[in-house]
Parts: C-alpha cells; sequence; structure tokens
C-alpha cells in the first residue's frame, strides 16, 4: 500500500535526471566532434613531438629482438635484467622496509609456534 503523490516526484526527478543525461552526452559528443575536426586540419605542437617519441620507441623496440640467441649461458636473463633493473631496483628496495620486516616475523612466529606446541 503506497501513496501515488508519494511516488510521483520520485518518477518526475528520474525522467528529469534521464533527460539531463542525454543532453549531456549529446552536448560532450558534439563538442568532441567540433575537436576532432579542428584538430585535422592542423596537427599541434604536442602531437608532433608525441608521434616522434612513438616512433624512436619502435625503433629501440625492433632493435632488441627477445628471441635473439646471446651465445652464452643465461645471456637472455642478463638481458633482461639489465633492461629491467629499473623496475626490480624498487622491488627490492621495498624489501628491505620495516612492513615487510614485521609481517616475515609475524609469519614466521605463526608457523613455528604450532610446530612447537604439538610437536610437528
Amino acid at each position: 500500500d503506497f501513496d501515488k503523490e508519494l511516488l510521483l516526484p520520485i518518477i518526475e526527478t528520474n525522467k528529469m535526471k534521464k533527460m539531463n543525461i542525454k543532453r549531456r552526452s549529446t552536448r560532450l559528443q558534439s563538442q568532441h566532434i567540433d575537436r576532432l575536426h579542428d584538430t585535422e586540419h592542423q596537427p599541434s605542437q604536442a602531437a608532433k613531438i608525441l608521434l616522434s617519441q612513438m616512433s624512436t620507441l619502435s625503433r629501440d623496440k625492433h632493435d632488441e629482438d627477445p628471441f635473439q640467441r646471446s651465445g652464452f649461458v643465461f645471456g637472455g636473463v642478463c638481458r633482461e635484467m639489465r633492461r629491467r633493473y629499473d623496475h626490480y631496483k624498487s622491488d627490492f628496495l621495498d624489501a628491505f622496509s620495516l612492513n615487510c620486516f614485521v609481517s616475515l616475523v609475524f609469519m614466521f612466529i605463526a608457523c613455528l609456534a604450532p610446530a612447537l606446541t604439538f610437536g610437528g
């Protein structure tokens, strides 16, 4: 048992919200289309810089073939370590943080306590 007078404002506000969302989306689409037409005729300086950087990155990727044999044992692993050292460096430095050390001690004690208690 509900009151129609109570539900009417809720339904009306939902309709208004949907209409506003439609208006916004059509306005954004038209603005986006206008921007595309403006930028098609004259590329900006930032776009030129990005294109030049993308071309150099693609050349760098083509220079390094990951399947190329190095000629010595574990040469591919060494090459990957040199290439990704910056990423690995942060991982190793994170291992020496206080939070990591505390969790390591906690896990050691949590695993050791039942073994000492029950003799297993």
